[in-house]
């Protein structure tokens, strides 16, 4: 998916469905992946049946953001400047839509630490996903 000089931050929505995929998110440069071992991310969950918390944390060598794991999940996402030549962040929730005693809501964030200008990003699905991404940018003023 694209993103232009026009916009400095973005706000993406979307939702996807497969038989249980974990979705992952790479940013592109000039249509290339990055894959490094430069993402890092933090995800928090909350059970549905205790409130219970679980806490997901990188270790700094991962090659995507981890997004979530589910067979039904919507998402929320901020992305702040990714063309801007510094390390790109992101933060957002994810409604997992699972079942009884799973973790259906998330909070996330994360950065790529590489200093590079992005022009777009990938969504990877484990196993076959389909759904809808809307990507709305976010003007100065």
């Amino acid at each position: 998916f694209p993103v232009t000089i026009s916009y400095e931050n973005y706000l993406i929505v979307g939702y996807a469905t497969g038989t249980n995929p974990t979705i992952t998110m790479r940013m592109r440069a000039s249509g290339t992946d990055n894959s490094s071992s430069n993402y890092v991310f933090v995800k928090a969950n909350i059970q549905e049946t205790t409130g219970s918390w679980g806490f997901t944390v990188s270790n700094g060598a991962q090659t995507s953001w981890n997004l979530g794991a589910t067979g039904s999940m919507q998402f929320s996402l901020t992305m702040f400047a990714p063309q801007a030549t510094r390390a790109t962040a992101f933060e957002g929730t994810t409604n997992l839509g699972t079942g009884t005693g799973n973790y259906p809501l998330q909070v996330n964030g994360g950065s790529l630490t590489v200093t590079t200008s992005y022009d777009g990003f990938t969504l990877l699905g484990s196993a076959n996903i389909t759904g809808r991404i809307d990507i709305y940018g976010m003007s100065n003023s």
